[in-house]
């Protein structure tokens, strides 16, 4: 179990496996009283809220291959072997997306979701920052899932009560409860800081809960279990629901984890707002802007055809629109300036993840996940200029993991911190082969 400090070098113990969670159905009315005197009080609101959120909650199951080095005759050879790991993450959107935390599934060569009624489903990484502890993935299929939205934590009381889910230790289907201890709390790892503005709890947090909800006694979701201290008794840590939303309307634009273009980025709206979200910025030359969105909006619709996005918050309209497809015309209806404004936004294409990571683009067999990495196109001043790489090179090796197609190269992007320094392998020619070491934005 992997382990971090918290201030004065006491260690923190990260979560890595976390759980589905279920609860036994209940009838609607509540169950009588064991001496016949009238209903129970049992079902208190802690009951209520786990009853709502309980379905949405998941066990994330990951496969790792680990290299080890074991002794031969004259040297140490390379060994692989799997490691497998279970953690929690919580149905965020009914098209299947899952919130959990980053260590929970980086560096996962493979990734499964367990659904309460047993169901084991493939999934994808969509987005994630290590720095934040924030993951977002989407499970397979065009099903419809139990799903709680993300709630706000501007508001939170010391010494309110509080609701934990997850799996600690390996038990699933497990509740516990506390109050909020603190807010704003920094975690500390040797000395410096790993984890800031988080919130302090009493609420048992083992190891198994990582990624699981943390919830208030009206079952909002107003954080992510993330860390405990170890060595003490009721001393755990959560990423408050406003700093997971800020990550995720980042992490999730179209132009980033996409191939399609809207040059646009969305805030939350405010509290008490019906707006689904706020235009916090537009590129003059993007798609947005042609079509007549401007900073400041408040998006109250948008819709292609009959598939509309008219419910929700920011969050659930970003990740509407990161499945909208290139040339589609999306028709959205905008607060401005106490008037309703139509506008009409194609669709643009976006070089993808590749651009705004690397500074390459793979053109037209982008589109095409099998197709060899060929670099199209490549960014003035951008990472892979800088590192020397030229249009026509053919990557065969990104941070020490071959790769074969565009899709190949796509899916490690995730998995990739900003700031990394990476070595790209490359084809220039016939037969001449390089190794180039590029920053990744």
């Amino acid at each position: 179990m992997p382990s971090k400090n918290v201030s004065n070098a006491a260690s923190i113990a990260v979560t890595t496996s976390l759980a589905l969670f279920s609860v036994a159905a209940f009838a609607d009315d509540p169950p009588a009283r064991a001496d016949g005197r009238g209903p129970s009080q049992r079902r208190t609101p802690v009951v209520a809220a786990v009853e709502r959120v309980g379905p949405a909650v998941v066990n994330i199951a990951t496969e790792k291959i680990v290299e080890r080095r074991v002794p031969s005759w004259f040297s140490w050879e390379p060994q692989y072997l799997k490691a497998l790991s279970l953690g929690s993450g919580v149905f965020i959107d009914p098209r299947g997306y899952v919130l959990t935390n980053a260590h929970v599934i980086t560096q996962a060569n493979q990734m499964e979701v367990h659904l309460r009624d047993g169901k084991h489903i493939p999934a994808r990484l969509v987005a994630v920052d290590v720095s934040e502890d924030t993951a977002i993935i989407r499970v397979d299929g065009n099903s419809r899932y139990p799903f709680v939205a993300l709630g706000r934590s501007d508001d939170l009381l010391i010494g309110e009560t509080v609701i934990a889910l997850g799996n600690p230790f390996g038990l699933e289907n497990s509740v516990s409860t506390g109050v909020v201890s603190a807010k704003n709390r920094t975690v500390e790892a040797e000395g410096r800081p790993v984890f800031q503005d988080m919130i302090q709890t009493d609420a048992l947090i083992n190891p198994g809960n990582s990624g699981g909800p943390l919830l208030n006694i009206d079952g909002d979701l107003i954080g992510i279990n993330t860390a405990i201290r170890q060595g003490a008794q009721g001393i755990g840590f959560a990423v408050p629901a406003d700093k997971v939303m800020d990550t995720l309307l980042r992490i999730t634009t179209p132009d980033r984890v996409g191939h399609t273009s809207f040059g646009m980025r969305l805030h939350r709206a405010p509290r008490n707002d019906k707006a689904l979200a706020v235009v916090a910025g537009v590129d003059p030359r993007g798609p947005a802007a042609t079509g007549g969105l401007r900073e400041g909006d408040r998006i109250l619709a948008a819709s292609v055809g009959q598939d509309r996005a008219d419910d929700g918050d920011a969050l659930a309209l970003n990740l509407w629109l990161i499945e909208r497809q290139r040339d589609e015309r999306i028709a959205f209806r905008v607060g401005r300036g106490g008037e309703v404004v139509d506008a009409t936004v194609r669709v643009g294409r976006s070089p993808g993840p590749p651009w705004y990571r690397f500074g390459i683009d793979f053109g037209t067999e982008g589109d095409d996940r099998s197709a060899p990495p060929r670099l199209a196109a490549i960014e003035r001043n951008g990472p892979a200029d800088e590192a020397q790489l030229q249009e026509g090179d053919v990557l065969f090796n990104v941070g020490g993991v071959d790769v074969k197609t565009t899709g190949e190269v796509e899916d490690l992007l995730p998995q990739i911190e900003s700031g990394q320094i990476l070595e790209l392998g490359f084809r220039r020619g016939r037969r001449q082969q390089y190794v180039t070491r590029l920053q990744v934005r």
